[in-house]
């Protein structure tokens, strides 16, 4: 607690501005406040040292590693995963605060990784990649419940991530099922944070980490490029839009923290922008009986999607964001000439809704994005149209004080 705040409390319990009661209060209410912050700094100091130390060790081995006997190497190999052992040990026994295990669970994740890779080259054992990670995962997974480690949970979802690329590459959905059981046993210790720590910052960073990495990974799910991946994002993104807005864990979060939110309406917005040309169609095609694994994952998230938008109808209202994953049937359905009309008409839509939306809550941010959708929708026409210049300045002049207008109107409004 600043001293100076200190101070001038005591002066006003002197003063008799306030009670003695109250004094201890706000001195005890600062205190709580400071040491949060406090342990947050110790926490995020504590990982970084954690990589630093564990990086400082592989420099000073590298120097002088080929100067070393077998012998030396294997002992030198084991000394970081038992350092990091006995840190993760001692954490436990003597039930040390969340820094010191975070970052003795962080020591300890890149020490087995060391390890693993040190005894490989020592013994020049061969193996690929992808086996390498799977080991990496599962040795390190039981940390995150035993430590209950936020850090870990979040280096095994990069890993495992590359892990799903390098197995998914050539060989995609039969074998990129692993990942899905690795995700799935991240899941519980997922859940009870979001519900023990729900406004927590680590809450932050998953809201935003797990369907950054989902989308990701999508890619190596797919055995066909082209279609078969936009028709999956459409779904996928729907998906996030319907989460984003189902559980009070998230829709009662300030907007900049529910990033399933924020991805499924941008990734939404984006994909179908992108499906608004029509040169884009020409290269997509619809499924066919040899694409099966295709099929089923995309009609999966499908029918996932379906079920969270019922589910969110019986409980509150939906919008037409929620309805953008069950726009994937209509693509799939239709001619592209009539799906391509369908979905610019889908695209100006969701603007409308959105700037309703930001009328409705007096939500400047939304308003302006609604209005920066229909913008955006516009301007590709423009692209795909012989339009002259002059209709097209005197377009974005029109669209420009029309932003002007309605932040103006909104501002009145709020006032």
């Amino acid at each position: 607690m600043d001293s100076k705040l200190r101070k001038e409390i005591t002066l006003l319990v002197k003063e008799k501005v306030i009670s003695a009661e109250v004094g201890e209060k706000i001195t005890a209410y600062y205190q709580s406040q400071s040491s949060g912050k406090t342990n947050r700094l110790m926490l995020l100091f504590g990982v970084f040292g954690a990589l630093l130390i564990g990086s400082g060790i592989l420099l000073m081995l590298a120097h002088n590693w080929d100067q070393l006997s077998k012998m030396i190497k294997t002992i030198i190999a084991f000394v970081p995963l038992l350092i990091g052992q006995l840190a993760v040990g001692f954490s436990l026994i003597k039930n040390k605060s969340r820094a010191w295990k975070e970052s003795s669970g962080t020591f300890l994740f890149f020490a087995v990784g060391i390890s693993m890779s040190l005894i490989s080259q020592i013994y020049h054992i061969e193996g690929e990649l992808s086996g390498f990670l799977l080991t990496w995962i599962l040795l390190c997974l039981p940390l995150i419940y035993i430590l209950k480690s936020h850090a870990v949970t979040l280096l095994i979802l990069c890993i495992s991530t590359f892990y799903a690329f390098d197995i998914g590459w050539e060989k995609p959905f039969k074998n990129s099922w692993t990942y899905v059981v690795i995700f799935l046993a991240i899941m519980p210790h997922y859940i009870q944070t979001a519900i023990q720590q729900t406004k927590s910052n680590i809450m932050t960073i998953y809201n935003w980490a797990i369907p950054i990495i989902m989308s990701v990974v999508m890619i190596s799910f797919v055995k066909r490029f082209e279609g078969n991946l936009v028709f999956m994002y459409i779904a996928l993104f729907g998906v996030f839009y319907s989460i984003g807005t189902l559980w009070k864990y998230y829709s009662e979060q300030r907007t900049l923290r529910n990033g399933y939110l924020i991805i499924g309406s941008l990734g939404t917005v984006i994909t179908f922008m992108i499906l608004s040309f029509e040169e884009v169609w020409k290269d997509i095609s619809h499924f066919k009986g040899d694409e099966m694994a295709d099929m089923i994952m995309s009609w999966g998230l499908f029918a996932v999607g379906i079920a969270l938008v019922v589910f969110i109808a019986y409980k509150k209202k939906i919008n037409l964001f929620h309805l953008a994953s069950l726009s994937y049937v209509v693509l799939q359905v239709f001619p592209s000439s009539i799906a391509l009309l369908l979905l610019n008409l889908f695209v100006l839509a969701l603007g409308i809704n959105a700037i309703w939306l930001g009328v409705q809550k007096m939500n400047f941010g939304i308003l302006n994005y609604g209005m920066l959708i229909i913008a955006v929708l516009i301007s590709c026409r423009f692209f795909d149209n012989e339009i002259s210049f002059i209709v097209r300045g005197i377009v974005f002049i029109l669209i420009g004080i029309s932003f002007f207008i309605a932040n103006y109107k909104m501002s009145k409004l709020k006032k």
